[in-house]
């Protein structure tokens, strides 16, 4: 659980990896598990990683980021998880992964936000898909994993809110609920239980 020494060791493979040709092999390992020691260590900040991966690999450091992401989610990090997606979003709006990044801030927000942060963070995850869908930003597969991921979200929060609504006799949650279902209902009138 040395953590840090651990990411010196990767670091120094990489280092030697740039310079001796039949090293070079070790360096997409080496990179990754820095990532994985980083997302353990308690000195090392979610704030500074782009800078810390910057320096190790200019060309891979937002792909070390979107690592970095996973594995917080993974660890049940989830302030530092969103931390990274939205910086990830906020840096690169054009790429074609924003839809799963902004639903890995979904999955984040369930871990660990308010049924108001949820649903702020679902919506933002709608209008995204309503926007790559029409400007063509992301296409096939991954637009319709975008659609799926929107719609089962809105679906299963809108009825499991609405349960418990009417099992807690909760105004709030009820009220939640019947705002999802009305965002359901204008997004996704082709899925199959509309």
């Amino acid at each position: 659980r040395r953590f840090d020494d651990a990411m010196k060791q990767f670091y120094d493979t990489i280092q030697v990896a740039k310079k001796v040709k039949s090293a070079q092999t070790l360096a997409p390992a080496a990179r990754k598990d820095f990532v994985g020691a980083y997302s353990e260590s308690e000195t090392a900040k979610a704030e500074q990683a782009l800078r810390r991966f910057t320096q190790i690999d200019a060309t891979d450091n937002y792909k070390m980021l979107g690592w970095l992401g996973h594995y917080y989610l993974d660890q049940g990090k989830p302030v530092k998880a969103i931390y990274i997606f939205h910086q990830l979003m906020k840096d690169k709006p054009k790429d074609p992964l924003l839809c799963e990044w902004q639903y890995k801030v979904v999955q984040a927000t369930i871990i660990g936000g308010s049924k108001q942060e949820q649903v702020d963070e679902l919506s933002a995850l709608i209008k995204l898909y309503t926007h790559v869908s029409t400007t063509k930003q992301v296409t096939g597969s991954a637009l319709d994993e975008c659609y799926e991921n929107a719609a089962g979200v809105t679906a299963v929060f809108a009825t499991n809110w609405h349960a418990e609504g009417i099992k807690t006799l909760n105004p709030d949650t009820l009220g939640l609920a019947h705002q999802l279902y009305h965002v359901y209902l204008d997004n996704f009138e082709r899925a199959e239980n509309v």
